[in-house]
């Protein structure tokens, strides 16, 4: 048997907002928003492509349309009278970037390279010394921007760009994303700015090689947090949406239907007689905004105990899988897999019939496609597990032929 159940359901774990009129994490197009009322405000935690697609089920999926003119990056919004009003808020307090309208281009990696990587010394555990995997990482993503342009690369506005600021009110707030995802709409649309795909390209092959380092048990604690501070910066960066999508949101937005509620933004349930939830965000001025309704519009953090999957739930309650420590030391965050995907149950013991593919396994494959030009590791982990379930079937080696690789 083949489990590849992809990103998985887990219990709803915040105890301050769970309840009566919360829809919890899951993938957006599975759920059902029928109980979100027109016209009401609405909580939205979570700014990334989850949002975009919600955005666009509770618009455009209840008969709102974009009109767009002839070279029109931003359309104009015509409502329903069936829409909420979205009031979302995020760590950033700002949307995933769009990607380029050219798509990324390749690059090749010159610090964070096998050679390099290879020379780096090794602490008394096994561990790569602390400090060089940041120096290298920071040396190419500056060499790789430098290469074409003169523009300084501020890696900490290009990620967090609300930070250290502070508003009177909303209006301001909203003002200042609105500049934000206006400038990064026009550049993600205009050719002049080839260090912006750069940018998206090398971190995208610099996250990988982290990702292999760190799956190898090559990384201390201070290594294991970059790779964090990586993966939450590859998000942001290059798991955005096309640029239409954005422009769909600045149509929204002007037309009242979504509104931003700034960085940090704290979500809890109202303690008080009213509305169920409050949202706010600590640098802008103003009153909590209030509502019956709050979406998570993310995947859950899955914790193997409060996966809802029942296969999987039972399963482990009989002993064929185990949970373990994922690479990032989050415990009880993965099923543990052999070097084949075979899941490896409470005993230790792989099973021959039995495998386990996705991003909740201990092996897992982070990419999730291949790209044009680029080397991947999609297809050849695809035929790793497909030559060993055909062992598995057959009883002895089984290796696939060149022309079905």
């Amino acid at each position: 048997m083949l489990l590849a159940q992809g990103h998985l359901d887990v219990d709803p774990g915040d105890p301050g907002t769970v309840g009566e009129g919360h829809i919890p994490p899951g993938y957006t197009v599975d759920q059902d928003f029928s109980a979100i009322p027109a016209g009401e405000g609405v909580l939205v935690r979570g700014f990334g492509l989850a949002f975009i697609d919600l955005m666009e089920i509770l618009t455009e999926g209840r008969g709102g349309r974009f009109e767009r003119g002839a070279g029109d990056a931003v359309p104009t919004y015509v409502p329903s009278g069936r829409e909420p009003v979205l009031w979302v808020g995020s760590r950033r307090g700002v949307p995933y970037r769009s990607k380029p309208v050219d798509g990324p281009p390749a690059v090749e990696l010159h610090h964070l390279v096998p050679a390099t990587l290879d020379g780096i010394p090794r602490t008394p555990d096994g561990h790569l010394e602390p400090g060089h995997l940041r120096r290298l990482l920071t040396a190419e993503l500056h060499g790789q921007w430098s290469a074409v342009t003169d523009e300084p690369l501020d890696l900490r506005r290009i990620d967090r760009p609300l930070d250290g600021l502070a508003f009177p009110d909303r209006h301001a707030v909203e003002r200042e994303v609105e500049a934000v995802v206006l400038t990064n709409l026009g550049r993600a649309t205009d050719r002049r700015h080839p260090q912006d795909g750069l940018l998206y390209s090398t971190l995208v092959a610099s996250y990988f090689v982290l990702h292999s380092l760190l799956a190898e048990g090559l990384l201390d604690d201070a290594d294991r947090d970059l790779v964090a501070q990586v993966e939450g910066s590859f998000s942001y960066v290059c798991s955005g949406p096309p640029p239409e999508r954005l422009g769909n949101l600045l149509a929204l937005h002007r037309a009242g239907v979504v509104r931003c509620l700034g960085p940090d933004t704290r979500f809890r349930r109202n303690p008080g007689a009213g509305p169920r939830f409050l949202a706010d965000s600590p640098v802008v001025v103003g009153d909590p905004v209030t509502a019956d309704h709050l979406v998570d519009a993310r995947l859950a953090q899955v914790t193997v105990p409060r996966v809802t999957d029942p296969v999987l739930r039972g399963l482990l309650a009989d002993g064929e899988l185990v949970a373990g420590t994922g690479a990032s030391g989050a415990a009880e965050s993965v099923f543990v897999v052999d070097g084949d995907n075979r899941a490896v149950g409470a005993d230790g013991v792989a099973r021959d019939g039995l495998f386990l593919v996705g991003p909740s396994t201990s092996d897992p494959v982070r990419e999730g496609f291949g790209r044009p030009g680029q080397r991947t590791r999609v297809f050849p982990a695809n035929r790793r597990v497909a030559e060993a379930v055909a062992d598995a079937l057959v009883g002895r080696p089984q290796k696939l032929s060149p022309a079905s690789r």
